[in-house]
């Protein structure tokens, strides 16, 4: 993902999605992204995710399903792509305290504001806050 700036694009930065994190070794955690099933999975910095309960995998928060991938999990602090066939590994805010900012969260195509607020309820009650 990128960033316009003037008539110039960059990549986008932790600086972009991370307010204030207290303790680093707390409130980050290395992930498992699921591999993709006939295209690559790709995780984009902000994006909110879910752990599918039964093997401990993280996907992108999937509303509706009854996997574990229904409810927010953590927030991806960097872009992670897991090819076909092929778990990745990467990083995630997973506990508290930590502050982000709203405009860098990444969110489900067509979420409906019930679904992102229980999100932000879920990622609220593990410390870590959507502003």
């Amino acid at each position: 993902m990128s960033m316009l700036i003037g008539s110039m694009n960059r990549p986008k930065l932790l600086s972009d999605l991370l307010v204030r994190e207290v303790e680093p070794e707390i409130s980050r955690e290395t992930i498992t992204v699921l591999a993709g099933s006939g295209t690559d999975r790709v995780l984009s910095m902000g994006t909110v995710v879910g752990k599918i309960t039964a093997s401990g995998e993280i996907v992108a928060l999937t509303p509706g399903a009854s996997d574990g991938s229904q409810t927010a999990w953590g927030v991806v602090l960097d872009d992670v792509t897991a090819p076909v066939g092929t778990d990745a590994t990467g990083l995630a805010f997973a506990n508290g305290p930590v502050l982000l900012r709203a405009e860098a969260i990444v969110w489900p195509a067509g979420i409906s504001d019930a679904d992102k607020n229980a999100a932000i309820a879920a990622l609220a009650a593990k410390l870590i806050k959507i502003r």
